[in-house]
């Protein structure tokens, strides 16, 4: 398919679905987009060789496709009508429990949409229960982060259909195994290896290293966590493409340096390696996200074909955002884990040119990697959390290339853990003080006064002209370093 009828299709598609998600579309509207259309296939009949009207239909077409499949999608709850009414239904808890320090946040399945009920901490319960649940439903509120700015809970959590909430409920069993049985055994996998972590190293260097290879940051503690955010580090414990893509390019980089492995077995390992990641997540939406960003990120730098692995893309957020509309709009995970990829893929050239210089070729990617990514989301970030970091650059570039041997060895050490005394602790031992140094590092420089300065709300215009800004740059360099 050529260039300018595939780019013209996804493109309005997208535009399609985030018209939708933020403007109650009329049906007049979507009768010009099909009128437009419509015209400009006559227009293109008549006028062959005016192939400006080509896009201008799969634009309008594809747009209103995507407004038709989100509002298909955006469904109603149907609990509405019980809001600040004391309830008690029977469902099934269709995610892994949120335990907390002090309660636990229970995603339960009611019909075709989902509850979120707040209860207490124990007794403890698991991914698949049928429970009764009783306590007094009501809409999810906003709430105002620590930079001011407001988070759109409700938008936030509609996108995975969770229309009402329970702030206070109590909970009782009823039964067990009501769901599947491989994302129960996965779940049971994931709080195995998070227990073996937590019997075995002191915390937080325990948890913050579930938080590394697991993307688990239920107990990580409210000062590591704006550590994290002031230094710009979240992303190392999130269930993001970016973070599981070093990764995976780092055991390609590694497996190359052994003679006798080619590039397609170390290609092959490296995705070996983002599906055990994604199934020791418990296979989630966000974690199946992140692996689809993470593979075609690896798939390019591997490749180096740029131009077909952004098709490729492309291709993967369509067919996400086809199934599921809302993540285009209101989950931020995805968005960074897009963006961050794109950075990856088209400024990680750039500054291969620039750091040709450093001989270690492990130092060299990881380094690319991180500022390719960085620079990506920067825009993107202040947006949406209204932040902007001024250690986040330097405090990534020094953590991050630690970050792909970290995990290999809290992995090693997991292992030598089901052994059993004396391997769990040769390895937990200096894996702690490993961990122990980056939390040092971390939360030293959240520390740093004016580390991370709130710019209120900033601009979407802004940040579209600054990605405007890095695309018109990041093109202008390439073609030079391509004719240099």
């Amino acid at each position: 398919m050529p260039d300018r009828i595939f780019y013209s299709i996804t493109s309005g598609f997208l535009g399609g679905v985030f018209l939708a998600s933020h403007v109650s579309v009329p049906k007049e509207a979507l009768f010009l987009f099909l009128i437009v259309g419509s015209v400009s296939l006559i227009l293109a009949i008549i006028f062959k060789r005016h192939l400006i009207f080509i896009p201008i239909i799969f634009i309008c077409l594809s747009a209103v496709f995507g407004v038709w499949r989100f509002e298909k999608k955006d469904t109603q709850s149907d609990l509405a009508q019980h809001l600040g009414k004391n309830a008690s239904f029977d469902a099934v808890i269709s995610d892994d429990p949120d335990v907390r320090d002090n309660n636990q946040k229970l995603l339960l399945a009611v019909g075709r949409e989902n509850v979120l009920a707040t209860v207490p901490k124990y007794p403890d319960f698991r991914y698949g229960d049928m429970v009764r649940v009783e306590g007094t439903l009501a809409l999810p509120q906003n709430f105002t982060t620590e930079y001011d700015r407001e988070f759109d809970y409700q938008n936030y959590l509609r996108k995975d259909d969770i229309f009402t909430v329970i702030p206070r409920g109590t909970v009782s069993l009823i039964s067990e195994h009501n769901a599947s049985a491989i994302k129960e055994r996965l779940f049971d996998l994931k709080h195995y290896l998070l227990g073996l972590l937590s019997k075995n190293m002191p915390s937080p260097e325990s948890t913050f290293a579930g938080g590394l290879l697991l993307g688990d940051r239920r107990t990580l503690g409210d000062d590591i966590r704006k550590s994290l955010v002031a230094t710009g580090t979240i992303h190392m414990i999130a269930l993001s493409g970016y973070n599981v893509s070093i990764v995976a390019n780092w055991i390609r980089e590694g497996l190359l340096m052994i003679p006798l492995v080619g590039e397609r077995l170390a290609l092959f390992f490296g995705a070996l390696g983002i599906v055990a990641f994604v199934l020791m997540t418990g296979a989630q939406s966000s974690a199946v996200r992140a692996g689809v960003m993470a593979l075609l990120a690896l798939l390019a730098r591997a490749t180096g074909r740029t131009y077909d692995i952004a098709r490729a893309l492309a291709f993967a957020g369509v067919v996400m955002v086809f199934f599921a509309p809302k993540i285009l709009a209101f989950d931020i995970s995805f968005q960074l884990s897009f963006v961050a990829t794109l950075g990856m893929i088209f400024l990680s050239p750039i500054f291969e040119k620039k750091f040709a210089r450093i001989r270690n070729k492990y130092i060299r990617e990881a380094l690319i990697t991180t500022l390719a990514a960085q620079i990506a989301v920067l825009p993107l970030i202040m947006n949406v959390m209204g932040i902007f970091s001024i250690v986040s650059l330097p405090v990534n570039v020094l953590i991050m290339p630690f970050i792909p041997p970290v995990m290999i060895f809290i992995a090693v050490a997991l292992l030598a853990m089901m052994i059993g005394f004396p391997f769990a602790l040769i390895f937990s031992i200096p894996l702690s003080a490993v961990l122990a140094s980056m939390l040092f590092i971390i939360q030293k420089a959240g520390a740093i006064p004016f580390a991370a300065i709130s710019v209120g709300a900033f601009p979407t215009v802004l940040m579209l002209a600054l990605y405007a800004a890095l695309i018109f740059w990041t093109v202008r360099t390439r073609k030079r370093l391509a004719l240099s």
